[in-house]
């Protein structure tokens, strides 16, 4: 893998870069990650009503739309979504198990009976998404061995999730 990522192996061999980012404070570029952890899931009543709130950003209006907020079936057993789609609805009746959150600044959902994962990353080209490629689709892969499913999501479904997605296929 080159001198760029000598770190990463040696950290590898110690623990895997999806654990060790379990417990990060900051992203690997320096951003510091949201801490919080949630155990509700948004309705899609909720979402409507925010969606009216005059004060709401407007970009985060943007990804409470479609197709941002849809869920996109990749396999049997893998979903990609923008945070909008992570909807009691849509997690219940499609059965998740597990939510791999790629993002530093949403709060971490844990929830009763699913697994959540956090892949620390900005929505930057330079960040280094690939050092999580084979934890997540091992990850995914697990899960799908057991008969569950895994959803991948980041704010938008289209940059960071997407290429963890990728990443799994």
């Amino acid at each position: 893998m080159g001198n760029k990522y000598a770190k990463y192996e040696q950290l590898k061999s110690i623990q895997s870069p999806l654990i060790q980012a379990q417990s990060l404070k900051m992203t690997r570029s320096g951003l510091p990650i949201n801490q919080s952890v949630t155990s509700k899931l948004l309705n899609k009543k909720t979402i409507e009503r925010m969606k009216r709130n005059q004060s709401i950003a407007q970009d985060v209006l943007i990804i409470m739309n479609p197709p941002f907020s849809e869920v996109d079936r990749i396999t049997d057993h893998l979903y990609l979504t923008g945070v909008a789609g992570l909807t009691e609805e849509n997690i219940y009746s499609l059965k998740i198990t597990c939510i791999i959150n790629a993002t530093y600044e949403m709060p971490l959902l844990r929830i009763d009976g699913l697994e959540s994962y956090r892949v620390p990353v900005d929505d930057d080209g330079n960040e280094e998404i690939i050092l999580y490629f084979d934890d997540v689709a091992n990850l995914i892969h697990k899960n799908s061995q057991k008969d569950c499913r895994s959803i991948v999501h980041c704010m938008a479904g289209a940059s960071r999730s997407s290429t963890l997605v990728l990443g799994n296929l």
